[in-house]
């Protein structure tokens, strides 16, 4: 028997064979440890050096609160998501939600309630680890830039000679909303963020996008498809883009 069988046959409380009774008479190592064990002693240095080991670790740690429950975070968010939303729509009006069809205005709001309900559980379970999204945040991203895309496509073309300059205008004021929307929703999930940055980042931006687009879709006056393509449709695809820039730089190297 050797040096390690005897330690584990030691530690693990068993009744000692004669083999282990003669490795212990023949080991000054083992037989000095058994005798330790025996008087209830310890190591020198091991009781100082534990004490310094634990006191170098507790000494910073502050007392933290564990993270809320993933229903305050899809609350949260979708209350974010909604206030920037209102507040945009406060500000600039309903001239675009008076002026569509029932299809129109259905359409567009089963895809944006439908979107932030998906992204706000998405993103509530990035604070979980573990814990598996509804959809697959690429298919979700693909949906938000492609369904209201489509939507252009209930609305008649006409030509517009001031189509570039009224689509970057309505891009700016979507992505300004957007950033309203995420600077807010940052706020509910801050803390369980450190979890997964890049994921809830990019998370982050799809919700935003959303949001922006609620904004365009009952304020814009511009009801033609070229520019629903250009000032409305670009929201997500720019939103997301930036967002994956972003979540790229966060990534740990």
């Amino acid at each position: 028997m050797n040096c390690d069988e005897f330690d584990r046959l030691a530690a693990a409380a068993a009744p000692l064979t004669e083999e282990a009774l003669r490795h212990l008479r023949g080991c000054p190592v083992c037989s000095s440890l058994a005798a330790l064990g025996r008087q209830g002693g310890e190591l020198p240095g091991v009781a100082a050096a534990e004490r310094r080991i634990v006191a170098a670790i507790t000494a910073d740690l502050k007392p933290v609160r564990p993270l809320a429950p993933a229903w305050v975070y899809v609350l949260g968010v979708t209350v974010a998501a909604g206030v920037a939303a209102a507040a945009g729509i406060l500000g600039l009006g309903v001239r675009g939600w008076t002026a569509d069809s029932l299809t129109q205005r259905v359409y567009f709001t089963a895809c944006l309630v439908a979107g932030i309900a998906v992204g706000s559980v998405n993103l509530s379970r990035l604070m979980v680890p573990g814990a598996p999204p509804v959809l697959q945040p690429r298919v979700a991203a693909v949906l938000a830039t492609l369904l209201p895309a489509a939507g252009a496509f209930l609305y008649p073309a006409a030509h517009d000679t001031r189509f570039l300059q009224t689509g970057m205008a309505c891009l700016s004021i979507g992505l300004g909303h957007a950033a309203l929307a995420c600077g807010l929703m940052y706020r509910v999930v801050r803390r369980g963020a450190l979890l997964s940055r890049p994921a809830v980042v990019s998370g982050l931006a799809l919700l935003s996008a959303l949001a922006g687009v609620a904004v365009l879709f009952v304020f814009c006056p511009h009801r033609e498809m070229g520019h629903f393509s250009l000032g409305h449709s670009t929201v997500p695809v720019a939103a997301l883009g930036l967002g994956a820039w972003i979540g790229r730089r966060l990534r740990p190297r």
